[in-house]
């Protein structure tokens, strides 16, 4: 087929010249196509070496070698499809091909991260947390730890999960709340049925003195409210001062603590501000010498200027002198009078001497 469409391409042409010149346009069109089918760097390279004259095919073959180059070293194309299937062979298979990948690290992360999944216990989860702070995968690994909370079933559980989850904390403490409100259930029965709320008011104790002040006022709350006429209401209503009191205790410590960082924010502010303006200033006044400087070393170029201008229209007016006492001189004198001309011209050589000009 390529040698049908060779001999219909060269039938039209009529002489040798014509011939040869198709046959090379030929050749050209038939290697750029090659290139474009094969699509490899080394056809494209081949094609730049055996035709720089086609400069728009050229161009395109460098763009084509330069967009290939990038995809070998890098794999942009195939990120969104392996981000996509988000499986460990494929970030796996993804790293070992393309070890330049500007990706590469987010690969890594990713293949790590579905690792911990598979392991699937809060230890894994919680050693990926500790060496990725900040990733892109923050959500995913809160998801995994509010899985993990769901299994934290007592007030110790809690505080030590509080402890690994520092970014779960209204969750938490929403899990707390619940687990509370079961326990005092259960010792508000008892109360009931023993006829004292000896434990419930235990259980505020203890939840006060843990620092768990929401736990500690539904334990007083329920005692003076459910069991008003029982014993221990006259001290939890003592508690529930306690209690009101550490809260404003430790709202005055909170806006004390807040206010101070403040006062820092403001120090702090104030003294980059401060820096700031000095440095403005600063260059300011150093622009303003430099501009000082430059109209100075001006004024002097224009004094030197006017200094030349003046010396000059100074020479030229005593040429002018010496020319017209020159040519009054020579008017005096005869066409034919020699002496009386040297003697014109002579008295023009000494006005020059006179004023310098020789």
């Amino acid at each position: 087929m390529r040698i049908l469409f060779l001999v219909i391409f060269l039938v039209g042409c009529q002489t040798q010249g014509e011939i040869r010149e198709g046959s090379q346009r030929y050749n050209e069109i038939d290697a750029w196509g090659h290139a474009v089918v094969t699509d490899e760097i080394s056809t494209y390279e081949d094609f730049i070496k055996k035709y720089p004259h086609l400069t728009d095919y050229v161009r395109l073959a460098r763009n084509k070698i330069k967009v290939l180059t990038d995809e070998k070293q890098h794999g942009t194309s195939f990120w969104p499809s392996t981000l996509s299937k988000n499986t460990v062979r494929g970030y796996e298979e993804y790293i070992l091909r393309y070890p330049n990948s500007k990706y590469l690290s987010e690969a890594k992360l990713r293949l790590d991260w579905l690792k911990a999944l598979a392991i699937g216990t809060e230890e894994a989860v919680l050693k990926f947390k500790e060496k990725s702070i900040g990733n892109t995968l923050a959500n995913e690994i809160k998801v995994q730890g509010e899985r993990f909370l769901a299994d934290q079933n007592t007030p110790s559980d809690l505080n030590a999960f509080s402890k690994r989850w520092p970014e779960l904390t209204s969750q938490i403490n929403a899990k707390r709340a619940e687990i509370d409100e079961i326990e005092i259930s259960k010792l508000l029965d008892l109360a009931r049925a023993q006829g004292t709320s000896t434990k419930l008011y235990q259980f505020g104790l203890k939840r006060q003195a843990a620092g768990d002040l929401d736990g500690a006022s539904k334990a007083y709350n329920t005692i003076v409210e459910k069991l008003p006429d029982g014993d221990f209401v006259v001290e939890s209503l003592e508690k529930l001062l306690e209690v009101k009191a550490t809260r404003e205790q430790i709202a005055r410590d909170e806006k004390a603590e807040f206010d101070e960082f403040m006062r820092k924010t403001r120090e702090l502010t104030d003294r980059l501000t401060r820096e700031i303006e000095q440095e403005k200033a600063a260059k300011a006044a150093e622009e303003a010498k430099r501009e000082a400087e430059r109209k100075a070393r001006q004024e002097r170029r224009d004094q030197e200027q006017s200094q030349r201008e003046a010396e000059h229209n100074k020479i030229m007016e005593y040429y002018k002198i010496c020319e017209r006492e020159w040519k009054a001189l020579q008017k005096r004198c005869k066409s034919s009078d020699v002496d009386c001309l040297n003697g014109a011209t002579d008295h023009y050589g000494i006005c020059l001497r006179k004023y310098n000009l020789r």
